[in-house]
Parts: structure tokens; sequence; C-alpha cells
């Protein structure tokens, strides 16, 4: 009956739409339009419900104890899985170290689809009764095989726990994952090359400049794909080995040498978030042979790019992979001497790596060990070490080009104190390759008598970690955020809600950007510089003052946003165990003022109360307005 009572009043609607309105009745279409509201509809109904209740404001909480409970929620989710990561070291060093019966774990990629269930917390099905490896085409040597007590005690720590993957991934290019997951391949992946392996064992931030030799002889064949194919497919492999916090150049190089044609690329160093890898990824597919192989140009190209971007952090790591498949055109002298110039003046900070292939070099390419080396003697040059010390990179010839990725992807074993980091490291947000979304990992170095033997670590999803920081509102304008105050990413935020919120990131494109660029009142540097001083009574704290809000009007960018300033209260509070800082950021006066229309008569209020001020009801303390689908009731 319902709905044909809407049906009528619906040909009546149109019925006046048809005649163009002529003759129309006032008085009727009221009725009409008050039977359709009321009679069918019951908004009257509905409205004398709403009229009943009382509404109040929601009594605000104390800003320092809504802090003090978000510390204590972030500290038990990132000290589990901390207490986690340091049991795994135990694990693997004691089944590395002691004469345990090595088990042949399946790999990934093999393993039987029976026990498989569908998993909720790993996006996937899984099978917690074995764990699998992934063994790459590229390992170096033959991994070492964790035993079956390694095995039972992952297993234990996850019923005991509640973690998600657990890994260790090895120095030879070997993988085992608990619990065991189903993958397509197996050769191509290779944990040395992920984001967490190399920001475990090089935790330091790092400048790379790519120098891609892009002569005719390039496009030489071999085993059905030319050589540039080949030191493509290595450059961007390194590209995916580096870091938000580090930053990375291109120039490749022929008669002339070049950096891309337009962006940052062109002219500085650019920050190794995966969005600029992208860009960076389409410029090295686009480089194709011809010319000559003039090193020089290639050499000032790539110094110009590291002297234009002077990094702040004295200890940040500099280094150039100089990729050739041929002696240079030039003469040796000026190319040597054109090195000693350019990395004197940088005050011999930059190390340079130089990989050689094809049939144009060989072992005993003695131009490129010697800039390696930098073997200036040999040249009758002589350098002023007074302005510091030189570090010498090496020289990889590459018999068997096939191997020139796995060459160039393994750099950071050069770096300078890649062998010494040790700490607990709680990585930068990366997409998971397994499938489970966004996650960040806590990892730890395996050593073994000071020999780096691999990494291990468990992760945590962000849309867990963040859950307290994303759900959290207190009125309109009040919200939370964090950040890394470790020196590495000194500043990275995390999550902030001018940020896309983690749930609905399904890709690797995520940027994060230091919190001075989202909050940017001047008074906020205050409590930046408190956060990362280090001073052991500043790791809390609070400071009040007048601050700008970016609110979206909707979608920010088909809509914009609204700005407004408004007094507001930072609490921050570091998370013990990490590096990570929570704020909460509480406005006091948390109601919007709207300009309303002043109308007359006897309105209804239940979806145009924004637009009338109704006796006795106040504004709602969660959105700053009369109208809402989410009224607080006492």
């Amino acid at each position: 009956m319902l709905l044909v009572e809407i049906i009528l009043s619906l040909l009546f609607l149109n019925s006046i739409h048809q005649s163009k309105c002529q003759n129309l009745d006032a008085t009727m279409l009221s009725n009409q339009l008050s039977i359709l509201t009321n009679d069918v509809l019951g908004v009257q109904t509905m409205q004398d419900i709403l009229n009943k209740y009382d509404y109040d404001n929601i009594e605000k909480e104390n800003g320092g104890d809504l802090a003090d409970t978000l510390k204590t929620s972030l500290q038990y989710k990132y000290q589990n899985a901390i207490d986690v990561t340091k049991q795994l070291v135990e694990i693997v060093k004691t089944s590395i170290s002691t004469n345990n019966e090595m088990s042949a774990w399946p790999q990934c990629c093999e393993v039987s689809l029976d026990g498989f269930e569908d998993n909720h917390q790993f996006k996937q099905p899984t099978d917690f009764s074995k764990l699998c490896t992934r063994i790459s085409s590229t390992a170096s040597a033959e991994p070492h095989m964790l035993s079956e007590d390694a095995f039972n005690e992952m297993k234990t720590i996850y019923n005991q726990q509640n973690v998600l993957w657990q890994f260790y991934g090895d120095d030879v290019g070997g993988l085992h994952q608990y619990p065991t997951a189903e993958t397509l391949d197996c050769v191509k992946y290779d944990a040395r090359y992920r984001p967490w392996f190399i920001e475990a064992a090089t935790p330091m931030p790092k400048d790379v400049v790519l120098v891609i030799d892009r002569s005719g002889s390039m496009s030489t064949e071999h085993n059905g794909r030319t050589l540039m194919d080949i030191a493509q497919e290595a450059a961007i492999t390194v590209l995916k080995t580096l870091n938000p916090s580090d930053r990375v150049g291109l120039v490749s190089f022929s008669t002339e040498a070049s950096t891309p044609d337009s962006g940052c690329h062109s002219e500085r160093l650019a920050e190794a978030s995966a969005f600029n890898g992208l860009g960076l990824e389409a410029e090295i597919n686009n480089i194709s042979p011809s010319g000559d192989t003039y090193y020089v140009n290639a050499i000032n190209l790539a110094f110009d790019l590291l002297e234009s971007s002077i990094p702040e952090n004295q200890f940040r790591s500099q280094l150039i992979l100089f990729l050739t498949d041929g002696i240079p055109t030039d003469s040796k002298d000026a190319v040597m001497e054109t090195l000693l110039q350019r990395n004197q003046a940088l005050l011999f900070k930059v190390t340079i790596l130089t990989f050689g292939f094809g049939i144009g070099i060989d072992e005993s390419t003695g131009i490129l060990s010697d800039i390696a080396l930098q073997n200036y003697q040999k040249y009758n040059l002589t350098p002023d070490t007074s302005v510091g010390e030189i570090h010498p990179g090496e020289y990889t010839y590459v018999s068997n080009p096939d191997n020139l990725r796995a060459s160039m992807a393994s750099y950071y074993n050069f770096i300078s104190g890649a062998g010494t980091h040790n700490d607990i490291l709680i990585t930068v947000p990366y997409a998971d390759a397994f499938g489970a979304g966004l996650l960040s990992s806590v990892l730890k170095p395996v050593r073994i008598n000071g020999e780096f033997r691999g990494v291990v670590g468990t992760d945590i999803p962000l849309a867990e970690i963040f859950e307290d920081l994303t759900y959290f509102k207190q009125g309109e304008y009040s919200y939370a955020f964090m950040f890394d105050k470790k020196e590495s990413v000194q500043g990275r935020t995390l999550t902030h809600p001018l940020l896309p919120l983690t749930q609905v990131v399904t890709n690797d494109y995520s940027i994060y950007v230091h919190i001075t660029t989202l909050e940017r009142a001047p008074e906020f540097k205050d409590v930046y510089n408190d956060t990362i001083s280090n001073i052991p009574d500043r790791e809390e704290g609070q400071r009040t003052f007048v601050a700008d809000k970016i609110i979206a009007r909707g979608d920010t960018f088909g809509e914009g946003v609204d700005v407004v300033s408004v007094r507001t209260t930072y609490y921050w509070r570091q998370v013990e165990g990490t590096t990570l800082v929570a704020v909460l950021a509480l406005v006091e006066e948390d109601i919007a003022q709207l300009f309303r229309q002043e109308i007359t008569g006897n309105p209804f209020v239940y979806h145009r109360i924004d637009i009338w001020k109704p006796s006795g009801i106040v504004a709602c303390n969660h959105l700053g307005d009369y109208a809402t689908d989410r009224w607080y009731q006492r």
C-alpha cells in the first residue's frame, strides 16, 4: 500500500512537471506534498519522535589523559612486535650455529594447497602447519635451511603473541616465511632487494646516482636481450632497493651525458619515494643506445647532481654506481683528473662503484678499477687528503651479463657503516609483496661473531597500528597524528588527516612527507624541536597556540578546503622503545560558526535543520552543526 501511495504521489508531481506549471494550483500542490511527507513517508512522525529527546554537548576529555591512553595502546602493539623480533634473532642464530638437522622446506610457489584456509588477518589463504622458502635464481650460494626446532618456535610465537608474518631473509638470496602463503613465483623474488632488507642492512640515509652507458655497443645482444635491456633491469632493481629517506639521481651517457628532461630529476637528486621511483623507472626504460663512450661528461653531470643536493645530514652516504660496457673514448688521464677535481671539492665523501660487462670489458680493465679505488697516483695526480679521507669503492667485472642485476643491487655492502648497525629498526611503510597491504616491519640484523647473516622481522599492518589515531575525533578540528624522530628519517609523517587513510591504500604509491609540511604553524616548530631533542623530560609535553586548520569540504581536489584559525593544544608522547612520536591536537572551541538563513513559518527541521536554529537545541559537538545523522543522546 505504501508503495502505491508513493507511486501515485510521484505521478501527480510528474503531471505538474509535464503541464509546465500552467494553471498550477498551489494549494493542491501543498496538500499533495504534505500527504507525501507525512502520510506516506512519515516525516512528521519521525520529527515528533526526535523532538522528545534532549541533546547536549559531549564532555571533552582531558587531553593529557587521552595522549597517555594513545601512547599505551601504541606501545603495547610495537613492544609485542619488538619482543618477537628479538626472539627470532636468537632462533635463527641457534639454527645456524648448532648442528641441528636442517629441514627441506618447500618453496612457497610449490606448496600443496591442502591445509590452506582463508585468513582475514593475512588477506589471503594461509597454512599454519608449515613454513616455506623463496630461493632466488640470483642467490649467490645455497641458503641455510632453518631447523625443525626453529619452525616449532615460530609456530609457538604466533599462537602466543598473534603477530603477522615472521621471516628471515639471509645474506645470499633466500627467504624463510611463516606461515606459508602461496606465491606464483619464487625465483624472481630476492629478499636482498626489498626495501625492508636494505633499510635494516644500511639504516643510514644515502644519496645514489645511477650512471648508465647508452653508447651504440649497448645494443649488442646476449641470450636474446640487448645489453641495454639488461642494464635497465639492473638499474630499476637498484631503484626498488632505496628507501624514502634516500635520494636518487640518473645520468645516461654516450657522446654526451644527460639527465631526465623534466622534473626535479634533471637538476638535483630526488627523494626515493615510490612515486619518484616510477618516474625514474620510466626514464630508464626510455634510454636507447647510440654514440661513443665519453666518461668525463658522465662524471661531471653525476657530481653536478650531488653538488646541487648537498646533504643536511653529514652522515648521509654518497655513492655513484657507474655502469658501462666499454673503455672511455676520451683519455684516461682526463677521466681521472676530472674525478679528482670533482670529488675533492666534495671532501672526498663520494664512493664510486664501477660495473663492467660485455665484450669490450674484462676483469683487467684498469680504468674502471682506478675510478673505483680513486687511484690518482697512477696518473701522477696528488689528492689533497687534508680536506677529507678518500672512500675507495670497488670494480665489479660481470662476466655473465645475466648476473648484472644481482651484482649492482648488492651495492649496500660498500656503504660506510653498513656492518655496524645492530639495533631494532622500524621501517617506513611499504606495500607487502605477499598481498597483506601496507605494512611497517620491525627488523633486526642477524650477526654471528660480527658477520652479517641476514635480517629477521615481523610485520605490523598500518591499519591496525593507526586505528587509534585514524578514528580519534574530538570535534571537527581536533585530530591525532604520528611521525618518526629517528635520525635517518627525522620528521617523516606516518599518519595525519591530510594524508590518505592507511586503510584504503592498496598500492605502493603513497607519499610520506615531513611533519612540518603538514603542520605549518610557526609555533609548531617548537613542538617539533622538543620532540627530536632527545632530552628525557621532553619526550612528552604540551604547547598551546593559535594554528590554522585545513578542513576538506568534501572531495579535497574537487570541492576545495576551508582554512580556520583556532586555539589548539598539542599533546605529544614518545612511544617507549621506539623513535615514534604520537601527537594529539585538541581545539578548545570546536564549534563551527555557519551563516544561517532567516526563515519564517513552521519549517520541517529534520533535513533542513542546517538553516534554522531550533529553540533549546545546541549545535552538535561532533560536527559543529545542527543537522547530522550522528546526534549524541545523553
